[in-house]
């Protein structure tokens, strides 16, 4: 049981790195169109919250924390469009090494927000993130122009630091209402936001009953 925590983080890594190759099977040869699996996305967070709402109840956490809740739900979904987008278009590997830029992003807000100081390892460690990032978005080989190329690194651009939004507000929200209020919360707020996408978007409408008719 020792080293249970280092087997838990390879199996996570692994199971991540599956779950992006059904993402990418998805957009490529199921569904293709990404505006309609990041709404699929976003309604799939009622199961969660319903769940969640079993175990835990619901209470009121406020207006302060529903606000956040409800924008961090928000980008929680809108994350997954340009995430889709890249996948549709670019290789799976170098999309995945496209979201190291990530944690470059969460320690600039956090420090931002938070004025958190990270060891001097933190930093060495998400520089090397960066750099393995740039290195793969630059030069790996694919059939794509410069300008496609260039199109995925700043689509991927934009979703690392969405991501980093999620996390960063997420933390702000648990800290105020708690892990299992503000996820029952924010897990609606995603379902929510998922639910607008096909209100709003009359062609991911036509194309989720055209899917499933």
């Amino acid at each position: 049981m020792e080293h249970l925590w280092l087997v838990l983080a390879i199996a996570a890594s692994a199971l991540y790195a599956l779950s992006n190759l059904v993402d990418a099977r998805l957009v490529r040869n199921v569904l293709r169109d990404p505006l309609a699996i990041t709404a699929i996305v976003g309604l799939s967070f009622i199961v969660v919250a319903i769940l969640f709402i079993c175990l835990h109840g619901i209470t009121w956490i406020g207006w302060q924390s529903t606000s956040l809740a409800f924008g961090t739900g928000l980008i929680s979904v809108l994350v997954y469009y340009p995430y889709f987008l890249a996948l549709q278009t670019a290789d799976t590997a170098r999309v995945l090494q496209l979201w190291n830029l990530t944690p470059f992003f969460i320690v600039i807000f956090a420090l931002g927000l938070f004025r958190e100081q990270l060891p001097w390892v933190d930093y060495v460690g998400v520089m090397l993130l960066i750099t393995s990032a740039s290195i793969a978005g630059m030069i790996r080989k694919e059939k794509q122009t410069t300008s496609a190329r260039t199109s995925v690194i700043l689509t991927m651009l934009f979703a690392s630091i969405l991501y980093a939004l999620q996390n960063v507000f997420q933390k702000i929200l648990y800290t105020q209402a708690g892990f299992e209020q503000g996820y029952i919360y924010f897990s609606f707020a995603s379902f929510l936001a998922g639910l607008l996408i096909i209100t709003l978007s009359t062609p991911t409408r036509q194309h989720l009953r055209t899917q499933f008719s």
